[in-house]
């Protein structure tokens, strides 16, 4: 939300970022559990939180230790959010 390291400012309580992983590799989301977490697909795809998503598809939970890891299961891209739960 600041433009830290030369990111974008949004004045949201928010953080927004583009993860590629290639097939196989996975991802932990180093969020607080005090947060809301949204994933979009952009390319490929992935599994997390039991879910298994593909290009388009977007999937919103609270963040658990279960439910951190996103899975490529092909080379996929993705833009994740990390949110307050207050808006």
């Amino acid at each position: 939300p600041t433009g830290k390291e030369g990111s974008m400012t949004i004045l949201q309580d928010a953080e927004i970022y583009r993860l590629r992983l290639q097939a196989g590799n996975s991802m932990e989301l180093p969020f607080n559990p005090d947060r809301l977490i949204w994933v979009q697909m952009v390319a490929g795809n992935c599994t997390v939180a039991e879910e298994r998503l593909s290009v388009g598809d977007g999937l919103g939970f609270s963040w658990t230790p279960e439910a951190s890891t996103l899975q490529a299961d092909s080379d996929a891209e993705a833009l994740v959010f990390n949110l307050s739960p207050g808006h």
